[in-house]
């Protein structure tokens, strides 16, 4: 992974904020939440079906976390059409602009 999928995975772990001298209980808690943090934010992509394996191992001077990440392919949209109901449906303040793709043209889920 990398670019923007990549930096949005960095950016929901917590585990990384973690001192190599921190108590092995936190480390550890960290750890077993990044699985979900990592899902979190390559959901944020549209990458619903992806798998991840880690280890962790502590040294003798730090801890190292790592986690393999595969993340499948994005769940992407072929046809979109939103319809507003009630009071909003004709109040100019709630017109959306039209999608600049072209129709027809899929796009990831986001």
């Amino acid at each position: 992974m990398e670019g923007a999928v990549a930096d949005n995975v960095r950016a929901f772990l917590t585990i990384d904020e973690r001192a190599c001298d921190a108590d092995r209980g936190i480390v550890r808690q960290e750890f077993r939440n990044a699985e979900q943090q990592v899902r979190a934010a390559l959901e944020a992509f549209g990458f619903y079906s992806a798998t991840s394996s880690s280890s962790l191992e502590f040294g003798e001077d730090c801890w190292t976390a790592k986690i393999e990440i595969v993340p499948g392919d994005p769940v992407t949209i072929r046809s979109l059409d939103i319809e507003i109901a009630g009071a909003a449906r004709d109040d100019p303040s709630r017109r959306f602009p039209r999608p600049s793709r072209p129709q027809g043209s899929p796009s990831a889920l986001r």
